[in-house]
């Protein structure tokens, strides 16, 4: 199944290996992630986190597991 969509302000698409420093920016963020866990995630965590991310089928049972959102300029 195809997950790359847009709206009419964003882009919705699966991850690719060019995301991770993003996603290492949003799992670093103590304030973000606060709503996420109670605790916070290392370095190597995170990287995994992402690297199993990259691995999974984005949709699984019809669940959007992870997805990359950006703003069109």
């Amino acid at each position: 199944m195809n997950l790359n969509f847009e709206t009419e302000r964003l882009s919705i698409r699966k991850l690719i290996p060019q995301d991770l420093q993003n996603y290492c920016n949003l799992f670093s963020d103590k304030e973000i992630i606060r709503y996420f866990s109670d605790s916070f995630f290392t370095k190597n965590e995170i990287v995994t986190d992402f690297q199993n991310s990259l691995k999974m089928d984005a949709l699984e049972n019809n669940t959007i597991l992870i997805a990359a959102i950006e703003e069109k300029k």
